[in-house]
């Protein structure tokens, strides 16, 4: 979920994945996009073992599309040395009551490209593998970019990360710009794992505070897009 999304060519956008797990079933699923056109990719697509949710990106292609595109998710995993592959349903989160929130099924995963904004070089995380986190350290992840300008006009943050990861610095050299996460050892333990999302925002100005009240123009613009989805494990210093 959820079941329709628009994405700015060249961008990426968050999606949750929700494993119902049966009978004691807890491996790892591998998720994939299925007879997609050129240009979509699913980042962070494993839902770790004994996890129920996880959230992943999908990356659209520069180009634009009038018409929007109908995309299909698959999970697969082993169970008992068997190989398993199910279509994901999509689905909304719905409140019910006032008080439940449930997923409603919906007919199609439906995606409608926006040219508003795009990148013509869509941003890419260069070395896609799990970022290896020490307890209490820092890693490094580097981003391609369009270029020094990237981190001249917009900043990066993350989007509701687990308690204790943080961004430590953001640094930008040539089309690379690299992002240091820092762990806080007191917060999050080694062999937590799972995925990070990196909301990208346009920077504004800042504005002088006004007399008798608070600064304007201060508070965090909303989101262009995100980076593809950073998989990362926290491991022992």
């Amino acid at each position: 979920m959820p079941s329709s999304l628009t994405v700015r060519g060249g961008m990426s956008v968050p999606l949750t994945v929700y494993a119902l797990r049966r009978d004691g079933f807890s491996n790892d699923i591998t998720l994939s996009l299925k007879d997609a056109p050129a240009g979509f990719a699913l980042s962070g697509s494993t839902v770790p073992a004994n996890e129920n949710q996880v959230r992943v990106t999908l990356t659209a292609p520069a180009e634009t599309n009038d018409t929007p595109i109908n995309l299909t998710v698959e999970g697969f995993a082993l169970i008992n040395d068997q190989a398993v592959l199910h279509r994901a349903v999509p689905a909304e989160n719905r409140m019910q009551a006032f008080a439940y929130w449930h997923l409603v099924p919906a007919k199609d995963l439906e995606v409608s490209l926006s040219n508003r904004g795009q990148f013509r070089v869509p941003l890419k995380i260069i070395d896609p593998a799990s970022i290896k986190i020490p307890a209490g350290g820092t890693a490094g992840v580097k981003v391609r970019t369009p270029g020094v300008q990237f981190t001249n006009n917009f900043q990066l943050e993350l989007s509701d990360p687990p308690d204790g990861i943080t961004i430590e610095t953001i640094s930008a050299v040539g089309t690379e710009t690299e992002i240091t996460l820092h762990s806080d050892a007191k917060k999050i333990k080694p062999g937590a794992k799972g995925n990070l999302i990196v909301n990208v925002l346009a920077k504004r100005p800042q504005q002088p505070a006004h007399t008798g009240g608070p600064a304007r123009g201060n508070q965090s613009p909303p989101p262009l897009g995100v980076l593809p989805a950073i998989p990362f494990e926290i491991v022992s210093p």
